[in-house]
């Protein structure tokens, strides 16, 4: 989900938060204004080496439907040792 960073314009407290584009917020977490949030720009980086342990393209995602068939497989042994 992406990242996005905002300063309220009555309180001036930046802060981040992550959604769709579709959803951002209508009023300042922090004072609860509603209307005084401006989006700031922000950057990113990037690496030209990647670190040992950074995930291939697609690993996590593999990773977690793996999980998710392995818990699905308990949940129907627990279902079948009640019957």
């Amino acid at each position: 989900m992406p990242r996005y960073e905002y300063r309220c314009s009555v309180c001036s407290t930046d802060f981040i938060l992550h959604h769709l584009s579709s959803e951002a917020p209508e009023e300042c977490p922090a004072c609860g204004t509603p209307g005084t949030l401006n989006k700031l720009l922000s950057t990113f980086t990037t690496t030209k080496d990647r670190a040992p342990l950074v995930a291939k393209p697609g690993q996590t995602t593999e990773n977690f439907i793996k999980d998710a068939r392995s818990e699905l497989k308990q949940y129907k042994k627990k279902l079948g040792d009640k019957r």
